[in-house]
């Protein structure tokens, strides 16, 4: 259906707004990028859809599971690239595939660590940033590299890494529990 369409099923009753769920997806994610986190709400992005905000929550009942779906489809791109990128079988050859389709990826892919919008929290007073570029792409390489070093019959179980990479952030962005709960 085209943008801001209404529909109305058999003709009666009231119209529902549609736009589709990717359609939703895509310019959340563009408003993510360009406004962050907590400076895109659910009725802009309704009213850059054409639609109106309570017919954007018949796709997504919040804006963090709306957010949390754009993350996550981002990852599910990546993986379905890499692994479409890699036709060796020989192990040296296969490595240099995946290591090229990894780095095209990321470098095509760059605006996404802006997803992690550091500025809301230093405007709120909860985080204090020197250069917010930087974390936020160190942020995401940490998290991102964590599968290399991590043994499953190890020390930490995957709870506690995860906790602990959590705690190295709130040290990296100078955090504290209590700012960062109220």
């Amino acid at each position: 259906m085209a943008r801001g369409v209404r529909s109305k099923a058999n003709g009666r009753g009231p119209a529902r707004e549609t736009v589709g769920r990717e359609r939703v997806m895509q310019a959340a994610l563009q408003m993510f990028l360009q406004r962050g986190y907590a400076g895109t709400s659910m009725k802009a992005l309704a009213q850059e859809l054409g639609i109106s905000a309570p017919a954007l929550y018949w796709y997504f009942p919040s804006k963090d599971e709306l957010y949390a779906s754009v993350l996550e489809e981002a990852m599910e791109d990546f993986v379905t690239y890499v692994r479409r990128s890699i036709t060796e079988e020989h192990p040296v050859l296969k490595l240099g595939q995946m290591v090229r389709a990894h780095v095209t990826w990321q470098l095509q892919q760059s605006d996404a660590a802006r997803a992690f919008d550091l500025t809301d929290g230093q405007q709120l007073g909860v985080m204090a940033v020197d250069d917010v570029n930087t974390t936020a792409f160190a942020i995401v390489t940490l998290c991102e590299y964590v599968y290399t070093w991590f043994n499953a019959g190890g020390k930490m179980s995957v709870a506690a890494v995860a906790n602990r990479y959590e705690g190295l952030v709130r040290n990296m962005v100078r955090a504290t529990t209590a700012a960062a709960l109220s």
